[in-house]
């Protein structure tokens, strides 16, 4: 695959007002340099403000997760050594989902104090996050996911096991996939804000080269997950995929879609087909190539899809220079 995109047009969608970019020329992790006001040392403190409203969220959110726990009549040790309890309990579901959302309004406040600024500098280099482009990704990874899971049910000559915590005539059934619907997108949005957004653009404030913003965000991306040594390379490929995305694509968009698609998918069958969502181990060689070339398919689509719009106008991997009227 050809990896230099072919060359960017600006674009002012009629009607629409223009995110401002005072700088052209700029690839996504190096969006800090957007900002006049921004100083080498703005990403480690936008990073330690957005730290300490993360943690302290986390306490009340802590709080209200024991109290559910206690009202459920498991105990801490059970939720620690087997999180797919919270499979059966709503609230310690949403509680648990709601940790790693905090991570959203804790860089937004960083960067609305610290900045960069705009927030929508985060997103992309049109300074917000391209509908545009968002939509067709969510699309283009959920066909991804749904063809490679289809065709393995089809090859194994299985049908999906019984639903392993609640029945689709309960209503629990029901409350737990509008959660999933909606929880689980924002929790890979808020990770995608803060391993690709955030931690690109820091690196990217000092760095020319995007080859470190891509793959050390994804080493820690892979270290946050408590996987064996076969899931830690998915994870690991998935971060990088990511990374590469929001380089190419000059945003969050691909990424997110790519993140979104695997959790939501993995939900999904978690419920239908006796899965545990949250499993650690077991994870084959095969399982983990496999995974690492599913996602290689859609990184590879979704760039198509971005040169084709690029070459119509429609997008752009970089700031453009604003237009003046005369």
């Amino acid at each position: 695959m050809n990896t230099t995109p072919p060359p960017a047009h600006p674009q002012v969608a009629a009607g629409t007002p223009a995110a401002p970019a005072p700088v052209a020329g700029l690839t996504y992790h190096r969006l800090s340099h957007a900002d006049p006001k921004s100083r080498w040392f703005s990403p480690l403190l936008e990073g330690l403000l957005g730290v300490a409203v993360f943690i302290g969220l986390n306490l009340i959110i802590s709080v209200a997760l024991a109290v559910a726990i206690m009202g459920s009549g498991l105990s801490l040790q059970d939720v620690a050594t087997n999180r797919s309890v919270i499979m059966e309990h709503p609230a310690l579901f949403a509680l648990t989902f709601l940790s790693l959302i905090a991570i959203v309004p804790s860089l937004f406040l960083a960067r609305l104090v610290v900045g960069p600024k705009p927030w929508g500098l985060i997103h992309s280099v049109a300074g917000r996050l391209r509908r545009s482009l968002l939509l067709p990704y969510l699309g283009l990874s959920f066909a991804v996911y749904g063809i490679y899971y289809a065709v393995m049910l089809a090859l194994s000559g299985e049908s999906l096991p019984e639903y392993r915590y609640f029945q689709p005539p309960q209503v629990e059934f029901w409350v737990y996939v509008a959660m999933m619907l909606l929880l689980v997108p924002v929790q890979c949005y808020a990770e995608e804000l803060a391993y690709r957004g955030f931690m690109m653009q820091m690196l990217g404030r000092w760095l020319r080269t995007p080859w470190l913003p891509i793959v050390l965000p994804a080493v820690l991306f892979m270290l946050s997950h408590a996987y064996d040594p076969w899931g830690q390379s998915t994870i690991l490929a998935m971060g990088i995929y990511a990374g590469f995305l929001c380089w190419y694509t000059g945003g969050l968009e691909a990424s997110i879609s790519l993140h979104v698609a695997n959790n939501v998918i993995l939900m999904l069958l978690s419920m239908v087909a006796g899965l545990d969502p949250f499993a650690s181990e077991g994870v084959t060689p095969l399982d983990a190539l496999q995974g690492i070339a599913l996602e290689g398919v859609y990184v590879v689509l979704a760039c198509l899809i971005f040169n084709a719009r690029v070459r119509r106008g429609e997008v752009s991997r970089e700031t453009q220079p604003l237009k003046v009227d005369n």
